[in-house]
């Protein structure tokens, strides 16, 4: 008998294609219109304190990823923690870079996608929490181009080879950059690389945030050394029956979210602020 490649089988596969938060709006000025006013929720908290990292490239036959790891010379927090009763809290494990992205908004890829890997406290390493960061290239409220220090330091950092591993010194762990904290899809999914069968709980937050076309490019350029280059995003995988959470169940009967809607729509389209 064949043996099952977990990867393609079970009900909660990652990645997934997701949606933005369409309200039509009731009543005032804005009557009818269709705005992007996905759900605020309490932030998501992180406590990432370390000021180094290594990065390592993982490849196999298909192609590569890299792989950041957090370390630092004292005992710091590596934390992300989800303000629900009760609070979860995650340890941070380290990140993966993925081009394009993995997951989809309305079946489009962004150019890239950072996954940082956590496991839940008092769980003894069995239940993961994967964050998901998105980002494109935009200009910001000044009309400048938005750019990544953290995604700048990987790519200078970049070791030559995959059997290399470069060390980034006075390093600042800030994978989300200038995304809002408290906009957010969260979903019951799985681990894209490997063997795909461990659980984990997805958030992906909903608003991208800003990377410069040259560091897109230097993070191509990285991978020549490769000869598939970047790995290709894992097919999106059907839904099952999952719905997403972060976006309102109800469409508001008034005119009062008008100045939150606008705001949000304007950030569905743009983004605002570098990291």
């Amino acid at each position: 008998m064949a043996s099952v490649n977990v990867c393609d089988i079970g009900t909660m596969q990652s990645p997934i294609d997701l949606h933005q938060c369409p309200v039509t709006i009731k009543g005032g000025s804005n009557d009818g219109e269709i705005m992007n006013i996905p759900n605020e929720r309490e932030k998501l908290v992180f406590k990432y304190g370390a000021d180094s990292a290594t990065v390592t490239k993982v490849c196999s036959d298909e192609g590569c990823t890299v792989k950041i790891v957090p370390m630092s010379d004292v005992e710091v927090s590596e934390m992300m923690i989800v303000p629900v009763v009760p609070e979860m809290h995650y340890a941070l494990d380290h990140c993966t870079l993925h081009m394009p992205s993995e997951h989809t908004i309305n079946h489009k890829h962004f150019p890239l996608e950072v996954q940082c890997h956590h496991t839940m406290e008092h769980t003894n390493h069995r239940r993961k929490g994967v964050l998901s960061v998105m980002y494109q290239v935009g200009v910001n409220e000044e009309n400048v181009g938005t750019s990544s220090s953290f995604i700048e330091a990987i790519a200078k950092g970049m070791p030559s080879t995959e059997t290399e591993t470069a060390t980034l010194k006075n390093f600042q762990f800030s994978p989300a950059g200038s995304a809002g904290l408290s906009r957010y899809h969260t979903y019951k999914g799985s681990q894209t690389i490997g063997h795909c069968k461990e659980d984990a709980d997805w958030y992906v937050l909903y608003d991208p945030t800003g990377v410069s076309a040259a560091q897109l490019d230097m993070l191509k350029k990285g991978m020549t050394d490769h000869p598939v280059g970047w790995k290709a995003p894992r097919p999106v995988q059907d839904l099952y029956g999952r719905h997403p959470e972060g976006c309102h169940h109800a469409e508001p009967d008034s005119a009062a979210p008008f100045s939150l809607g606008l705001s949000l729509a304007v950030l569905v389209l743009s983004i605002f602020g570098r990291s």
